[in-house]
Parts: C-alpha cells; sequence; structure tokens
C-alpha cells in the first residue's frame, strides 16, 4: 500500500501515520479483509511544546504540560465487491481514536470511507498494476472537527523482475481546517490553513527471500497551496524503508525514515512577534518509526479461544521519533517521542 497521506500537522501528524502502519497491512488473496487494534502508548510532547528558546512567547508555550500515557483503538475493513478477470474494485473504511490520559484535550478522532478501482496485466512480459483511489477523512481534535480531506491517487507499478519493483504516484487532497484551532486557521486570513495539496512521487523497492525482506527508497514533491499566505509551501521528501523477518515465528523488524524539507514561499505574517512580514519560514522534519511485530501462531491459542478465532493475532510494537527544525521556533521546532504497544486480530 502506497504511502505519503500524511498532512502536515504537528499535532495530529503521529497519530496519522500509525493509522497509515495499522492499514499497510493485508492478504492479497481474500475478499474480506479487516481488523481490530487495541494498544497503550506513551506520547513525550502531545502538546508540541517547541524547543528552548530565550523568545518570551516561546518560554509560555514551553510551560504547558505536554507528556501522558494512553490508549488507542482502532478497526478497518476492505471489501473487494468487484473481481473481473484483470479489474478489481473496493471499498474500504476505517475508525482510529486515541485517549491521552493526562491531556484529553488532544484526544484524536479519524474516521475515513473511500474506494478503489484496479487494473493488472504484463507488458513486454513484465507483470504490472495500476490504480486509483478516493478517499474522505475527517478528524476532531478533543470532540470538535479538526478536518476534513478529500484524496484522490493514482499509482502505477512495474515489477521489473523478482528482486526490482517501481511505483509511480500522483495525488490530489483538499483540506478544509476547522477555524477553532489556532493550527486550524485561527481568525487571519494568512493563517488560514485549507489547502489544495499536489503529491507526484517515486518508490523503488528491492524484494529479498518472497518479500521478507525489503529495501525502499522513495522521493516525493509536494506543494500545499493554501488560502492563507502563512501555509503556502513547496515540499521534497525522501523516503527510505525497510523489513527483515527473522527466522524465528517470522518476527518482522520494520524502520520508516522520511525527510520533509518544506519552503513557505511568503514572509510570515505573524512570527517572529517583534519584527511579522520579515521571515519566510523553512522547515526540515524527520521522522523515524521503529516497529516489530510478532504474528501470534495459531496453536499457542488454540483450546483458548475457538479454533476459527484463533488465528490472526499480531503484537506490535513502534517507536516513533519526530525531529523538527525551523527557522522561526515556535510550531516547526520541537522534538515528540511516541512509543505504543498493541494487539491485533485481523479476519
Amino acid at each position: 500500500r502506497k504511502r505519503g497521506g500524511v498532512t502536515v500537522a504537528p499535532v495530529t501528524g503521529p497519530a496519522d501515520r500509525l493509522r497509515e502502519t495499522v492499514l499497510a497491512s493485508q492478504q492479497p488473496d481474500r475478499r474480506l479483509h479487516a481488523e481490530i487494534r487495541v494498544g497503550a502508548f506513551y506520547d513525550s510532547n502531545v502538546s508540541v511544546n517547541p524547543l528552548s528558546s530565550q523568545d518570551p512567547l516561546v518560554l509560555d508555550l514551553r510551560s504547558r504540560k505536554t507528556n501522558t500515557p494512553g490508549e488507542l483503538f482502532s478497526a478497518r475493513a476492505e471489501y473487494s465487491y468487484f473481481k473481473s478477470g484483470p479489474w478489481e474494485a473496493t471499498v474500504l473504511g476505517s475508525y482510529f481514536h486515541t485517549f491521552n490520559n493526562d491531556l484529553s484535550f488532544f484526544n484524536i478522532e479519524n474516521y475515513l470511507g473511500g474506494t478503489g478501482l484496479s487494473y493488472q496485466g504484463t507488458v513486454a512480459s513484465l507483470p504490472f498494476q495500476v490504480a486509483t483511489q478516493y478517499t474522505f477523512d475527517s478528524t476532531t481534535l478533543s470532540g470538535s472537527r479538526f478536518m476534513n480531506r478529500h484524496s484522490v491517487s493514482a499509482v502505477g507499478t512495474l515489477v521489473e523482475s523478482g528482486m526490482h519493483l517501481t511505483s509511480l504516484i500522483g495525488r490530489f487532497q483538499k483540506k478544509d481546517f476547522s477555524d477553532l484551532f489556532l493550527i486550524g486557521g485561527g481568525g487571519r486570513a494568512e493563517e488560514n490553513r485549507d489547502a489544495d495539496n499536489y503529491m507526484i512521487g517515486v518508490t523503488h523497492v528491492l524484494r529479498f527471500a518472497n518479500d521478507r525482506h525489503f529495501l525502499r527508497f522513495g522521493y516525493q514533491y509536494d506543494m500545499d497551496d493554501a488560502k492563507g499566505g502563512d501555509w503556502f509551501y513547496r515540499g521534497h521528501r525522501f523516503l527510505v524503508g525497510t523489513q527483515y523477518t527473522l527466522p524465528w515465528q517470522d518476527i518482522r523488524l520494520k524502520y520508516d525514515f522520511d525527510f520533509h524539507y518544506r519552503r513557505y514561499t511568503h514572509p510570515n505574517a505573524v512570527f517572529p512577534t517583534s519584527a511579522p512580514n520579515s521571515v519566510r519560514q523553512e522547515v526540515k522534519e524527520q521522522n523515524h518509526i521503529a516497529r516489530i511485530e510478532w504474528p501470534v501462531p495459531k496453536t499457542y491459542l488454540t483450546g483458548a479461544l475457538p479454533d476459527k478465532y484463533a488465528g490472526g493475532f499480531v503484537v506490535a510494537a513502534d517507536f516513533q521519533a519526530t525531529i523538527s527544525r525551523a527557522n522561526l521556533p515556535y510550531i516547526f521546532q520541537y522534538n515528540r517521542y511516541v512509543s505504543t504497544v498493541s494487539l491485533a486480530w485481523g479476519f
């Protein structure tokens, strides 16, 4: 499954990435795929407090409590309602909810629904697949609407050999942020984050041992055509990922890294507060996700559960680090670390 649906939003970004990880695995030979996941996490900076600075506003922001344990719940389903030769059409839906025990204001819910169409064939004896997908998702913060998002994507994948696979992706998103939150727009026209986002990218995968191990490299260019000048940017994202499957019980070790450089094209109308309209913001954001997955052998649960329910359990542990640096030390100058353990049941 493609990656790259994460919207630039420090508060909701880690949840968005974790939701994408939850949606990423399925069994391709079944019409219905569904999964329920429960977990617990610790977030070091849910308030997204900026790094230390002598700026009075930064000092005030850093006075907020920001670390909290929490729980998460997610459910997803995808159904292939049409299959005919090389064609397949699907519908999908998901729900994701975080509960921050000490800072419930930052509780996040995400509802997503969509449909997709794909075609498989060969060109010059090489297998390929082209696919398109539409999704609509809505994210709430503290029970109030934070963002609605329409996404349309097209992906073309060519299998050059048993070892090499290349994908091209194009995506359009239309994002509608609430005015209730400062980071969602606030009351100033320059701060309006409503935007059309355009992205193109390429990914190449090196596959080993029937996809038990792989290396993935990618590049994406995106432009966020925001209504407010403070949020209009052009960005470059570099991606690296890997998976290694251990010979013992098929335990999977995964690591994903992306570096997103964003240059905002207009001088910021708010920051720095001492000289607004004087600095164009530049952001260099790193995201690291390390994950270990253990598919629980069915024999471990036989007897404790009815046989038809004993399979499909996966125990996972994640560590997610966001390291963001910017030339304006307010919104995008921060570190955030989220550790998660979860149990999923897929069927």
